[in-house]
């Protein structure tokens, strides 16, 4: 079908390349037996594979078909970590680079990815995606995340930028445990507190007021999933949710959808 697509449109536009682009996705995951039209363009999912399987074998399965070649990844999905910085499953700063480098190495032209506004949970990942691919394979490997921290809180906290810096390792670098993660919690809350205290710009002011709405965000969810009763966790649920919603306007989680999310988590909230 996506072939007939493509033929129609070689047909309707002759003098111009109109290209078709499809995913590689569940039970469609796997290279087609039949040629390939040359204006389609295949993006190979890296989740929901169906059988399932690595998704780096089977993006090698169809980089020897040789054609161009993209892949969709999954850089922030509410349902998967509920907005939160910890619970994302797209490998953290530190492996960002190495995995774009192994897809350039299997061939792989481009990427697109599954995100949403959510900077709180992945700003500084999607910050770190977008730098590599801009530098390419010959520097791909050589970023230290605490230098990718440096140059996101130099740019948008130019006056609170030493405290901001230690709040986002913090936040994207470490992952505490689960035991500590409310006093780390409280450890990043002290340094908003010096920042609010430093800020001389009232722009910058307003976003660090922006990530102590966030961090409120992040301890409610913690409490969320802690939560053993179902009363307590139907409670917090709740309070999840009105707390992202008076907080939508900062743009750092998808609120829009963070009650479809902790519904599917719990059918009792």
């Amino acid at each position: 079908l996506a072939g007939k697509v493509a033929d129609r449109l070689e047909a309707s536009f002759p003098v111009r390349l109109v290209l078709v682009g499809m995913y590689a996705y569940s039970t469609h995951s796997s290279p087609p037996k039949i040629p390939i039209h040359k204006n389609i363009r295949v993006l190979v999912a890296t989740e929901v594979i169906n059988p399932p399987r690595d998704p780096f074998d089977l993006i090698a399965q169809w980089s020897s078909l040789e054609i161009p070649l993209g892949v969709r990844e999954y850089y922030g999905v509410g349902i998967w970590e509920l907005e939160s910085p910890w619970r994302s499953r797209a490998g953290g700063l530190s492996l960002i680079g190495q995995r774009l480098n192994r897809l350039r190495q299997l061939g792989v032209q481009f990427v697109s990815a599954e995100s949403s506004y959510n900077w709180g949970a992945n700003g500084l990942m999607y910050f770190a995606a977008a730098w590599h691919m801009f530098l390419g394979s010959s520097k791909i490997t050589g970023i230290d995340p605490s230098r990718l921290v440096l140059e996101f809180t130099i740019s948008l906290f130019p006056s609170t930028h030493v405290a901001m810096t230690r709040f986002f390792e913090m936040l994207w670098v470490q992952n505490p445990p689960k035991i500590t993660r409310q006093s780390h919690i409280a450890q990043m809350r002290g340094l908003l507190i010096n920042a609010i205290g430093s800020a001389d710009q009232e722009e910058e002011l307003n976003r660090i007021y922006a990530f102590a709405q966030y961090i409120q965000f992040v301890s409610i969810a913690e409490r969320f999933f802690d939560s053993s009763s179902r009363q307590a966790r139907s409670r917090v649920g709740l309070e999840l949710i009105q707390h992202g919603y008076r907080m939508r306007s900062a743009r750092l989680l998808h609120e829009d959808a963070l009650h479809r999310s902790i519904i599917r988590l719990d059918v009792n909230v």
